[in-house]
């Protein structure tokens, strides 16, 4: 069973080579492109800062409108539901 089970994860190896080999030209394509937008970042430090920053001030805001919906839900009544721990929140206007 493990011969088996080689000679196809085997063959399955050499269909990958075969594949990377023959399609080299649009690797080393992809791998440029890559290289050339890794280098447009390093030199454009500026673009991870303001993208940073626009994270932090949309989770400032997120948190903030948290915090506003836990302090409307709290404006509701609650009573005991099924449960021991079980809490229904009664909907008022």
């Amino acid at each position: 069973m493990f011969l088996i089970t080689g000679s196809i994860l085997a063959v399955l190896g050499l269909m990958l080579v075969c594949c990377v080999y023959c399609n080299r030209n649009s690797l080393e394509t992809a791998i440029a492109i890559v290289d050339a937008s890794a280098d447009f970042f390093m030199a454009t430090k500026r673009i991870v800062l303001v993208s940073t920053i626009y994270f932090i001030i949309s989770m400032l805001f997120f948190l903030l409108w948290i915090a506003g919906q836990i302090c409307v839900m709290s404006l509701n009544s609650f009573t005991k539901g099924h449960g021991p721990q079980d809490k229904d929140m009664v909907w008022t206007s």
